[in-house]
């Protein structure tokens, strides 16, 4: 789901800044939605819990967090295996049980490899959204065998622990498939999302007006008006700040939700090629219409912003009644028909103006019809870096990176040292320690870190509304309907917050764990405070213990994929270059935004990082910038491509060999002079990043500057790694 904007801000005790997460807490479409669905899969999931009776009725309300996605199809599928998976599990931990129940070393055996096993496929394999689960729940119920007098109790307790699974996947799975939106409905609401925040910031401070320039396929939307609301000075801080967080996505998860469509068979495959190519012309009608609000002395009159903001502003209704626009026209009469509305600003369109427009002409005209296939396509662009691989259940990489198992290793070690802990202080109202540290385990020392703030605010604002509630509320709770209640409200406000995006949800989900955990004691209404206490504590000690095994053993830098992913987007914005079709040339660049969200998002979490482990201040920011130049080559490049074919051939060739000699330069073993000379000789001298050549045209000039800085950048980065060799190298 599309977060609400915000700007990245300094660090609150080593997490987002109040700004972020205020604006991340602000509402959008269908987070409300979310919130609701989750809420009533926990509240049916406390009533099924409280007529059966089975224990543990938190841990399985908690489980529907993790089940749960935006769209009714990843909601089922996800369901659906992890049910299948713990079926699987559960039938091995029986096996186990025979041997295991009465003899405590063993038991903590198979608890620690099959925790292994688990948490190696979380790291190492396409299990990793629900072996985390998995591994939590199995060691788990190899922890409840310990209090079990004998063989019959321990299977019917085993039992128990699969209905942990069972019964939310159930409810998760009933409820979805009857109020759950399809992923096509999100696809077109996100896509509605960003052609409103495009049209918003063409026309702020201005007012927007009636729509045109576009029919309806699919839906009866036709004669649709616009909003018309005046956008105030702040209103158009807020326009842009909205626009640059829609850039910044990229396309987001619109092509996953696509393809989700595609595999429900709900929708005609010709929709769902229609709806990605919309996905990538608002990729270019982003790109351009950024360049054309940049201020880059780039002017455009009043009266053409206005029309295109208009005709933007029409499409998203046609989106919203499950069509898609078509026959989209932008013509150039109409630029001169507002002419005479342009001559207060005595200003016609700038020849680099013109060209933009004519690139936004061609995505708006084509805006939801698929390309033909090329009939003997070219190589395309490199894969993107750390993008999944088509098959194979695991990871390429699983079996030869050691940051697999370590990850496994320091996640098994801190969930067991937890165990042997509250073993050894006779103390299993802690044992939320154990489940804890399943939960909050990530891959590397800044997500680590990162999420700790929110994990610890959303513990102690949880702890302290359970405890609120068994205080002031509970005691006058006397039915099972009063405990759904209760439920329904804290699992809807964590919802709300889990839905904020990656940077915030974290602290959702553990508000929802501490609250339920203090409340849902058992199958019925109960206010026992020592329980709500012990569990609390139990929370907070498993979250100490992985901060600070995930901080000191085996730290894992997020630095260390930065440098490959910026090598990988200089080699896709090479290929956005050579692209000899327009079509080609816009599914690259909408990989080019995903790739660079992913960077971008790297490297604000790297400061997250501890001193002795984060980079050097110098070294962030040289990635900083590099990062930032092919976004702000993106949109001269899409619009150049067809105006100035032949002059682009040269760009494409540089940013190749750029890509290169970056992956030279930062190579950790001295190896720069071997790579140059297998990348074709010596480097030559990099341009000066000033003035473009005398004669260049607009387009060309606003291309030239930015590649040169790149050369100097790189250049730059060369020196910095041949003296650090020299610095290191023996007398």
């Amino acid at each position: 789901m599309a977060p609400a904007a915000g700007e990245r801000r300094a660090a609150l005790f080593e997490g987002p800044g109040l700004n972020e997460i205020a604006a991340r807490l602000a509402p959008f479409p269908g987070r409300l939605e979310f919130a609701v669905r989750l809420a009533l899969i926990c509240a049916l999931t406390t009533l099924v819990v409280a007529f059966y009776q089975t224990p543990e009725p938190a841990l399985t309300a908690y489980v529907a967090f993790i089940l749960m996605k935006p769209d009714r199809a990843a909601s089922v599928v996800t369901s659906v295996v992890m049910l299948l998976l713990i079926s699987l599990i559960i039938g091995l931990v029986l096996a186990l049980t025979v041997e295991v129940i009465d003899q405590p070393l063993w038991r903590v055996t198979a608890m620690t490899l099959v925790s292994f096993c688990l948490t190696f496929a979380a790291s190492a394999s396409k299990l990793k959204p629900v072996a985390g689960t998995v591994a939590l729940i199995t060691a788990y119920a190899l922890d409840l065998l310990g209090t079990v007098p004998g063989g019959e109790l321990a299977t019917r307790g085993i039992l128990y622990v699969w209905l942990f699974v069972g019964i939310p996947t159930g409810v998760s799975i009933v409820v979805n498939l009857v109020l759950g939106p399809s992923p096509r409905r999100l696809a077109e609401r996100a896509l509605a999302h960003r052609l409103r925040c495009a049209a918003a910031v063409l026309v702020a401070p201005e007012t927007r007006g009636k729509a045109t320039g576009a029919k309806a396929t699919g839906a009866k939307a036709t004669g649709v008006k616009a909003t018309g609301a005046k956008a105030t000075g702040t209103q158009a801080i807020g326009a842009r700040k909205a626009f640059e967080e829609c850039l910044r996505e990229g396309p987001g998860e619109v092509p996953v939700w696509l393809k989700l469509a595609g595999a429900e068979r709900t929708s005609p495959a010709r929709d769902i090629a229609a709806l990605g190519q919309a996905a990538r012309s608002t990729i270019v009608i982003l790109s351009v219409v950024n360049f054309l609000t940049s201020g880059a002395g780039i002017s455009l009159p009043a009266g053409i912003r206005r029309h295109i903001a208009e005709t933007l502003d029409g499409m998203p209704a046609i989106l919203g009644e499950g069509g898609y626009p078509v026959e989209i026209t932008l013509e150039s009469h109409e630029d001169e028909a507002v002419e005479d509305e342009a001559v207060e600003d005595e200003a016609a369109p700038a020849p680099v103006a013109a060209t933009a427009l004519a690139e936004l002409r061609m995505a708006l005209s084509v805006f939801a019809e698929p390309p033909t296939p090329e009939p003997s396509p070219q190589s395309g662009p490199p894969p993107q870096p750390g993008a999944k691989p088509k098959g194979g259940f695991f990871l390429p990489d699983a079996f030869t990176n050691p940051a697999h198992v370590h990850y496994a290793l320091k996640t098994t070690g801190a969930a067991m040292f937890c165990y042997v802990v509250y073993l050894l202080l006779d103390w299993p109202g802690i044992h939320t320690s154990l489940i804890t540290c399943y939960i909050v385990s990530l891959g590397t020392t800044a997500e680590t870190v990162e999420k700790q703030a929110l994990r610890f605010l959303g513990c102690g604002i949880g702890a302290a509304a359970g405890i609120a509630a068994i205080v002031f509320l509970m005691p006058s709770v006397t039915s099972i309907g009063g405990l759904m209640g209760v439920v329904f409200l804290a699992a809807l406000v964590s919802g709300w917050v889990a839905a904020g995006g990656p940077r915030i949800s974290y602290l959702g989900f553990q508000l929802a764990f501490a609250f339920l955990l203090c409340v849902a004691q058992g199958a019925g209404p109960a206010f026992d405070m020592t329980i709500a206490r012990d569990r609390t504590i139990g929370i907070l000690f498993g979250n100490l213990v992985v901060a600070i095994v995930f901080t000191q053993i085996w730290p894992v830098t997020i630095a260390g994929r930065i440098d490959p992913a910026i090598k990988g987007l200089l080699h896709q914005v090479a290929a956005l270059v050579s692209a000899a079709r327009a079509p080609r040339r816009w599914g690259i660049a909408a990989e080019v935004r995903a790739s660079l969200a992913a960077v971008e998002q790297d490297l604000d979490l790297a400061r997250y990082e501890p001193s002795s482990l984060r980079p050097a201040p110098v070294w962030l920011d040289q990635r900083r910038e590099l990062a930032s130049i092919p976004s702000s080559l993106q949109g001269p490049l899409l619009i150049g491509a067809d105006q100035e074919p032949a002059g682009f051939v040269g760009t494409a060739l540089r940013l190749e060999r750029l890509a290169k000699r970056l992956e030279a330069a930062t190579e950790p073993d001295g190896r720069a002079s071997e790579t140059a000379a297998a990348t074709g000789g010596p480097e030559p001298p990099p341009r000066p990043a000033g003035p473009p050549p005398a004669g260049a045209s607009g387009i060309s000039a606003a291309i030239e500057a930015p590649v040169a800085r790149l050369e100097q950048l790189v250049a730059n980065l060369s020196e910095f790694a041949a003296q650090e060799v020299a610095d290191y190298a023996p007398a």
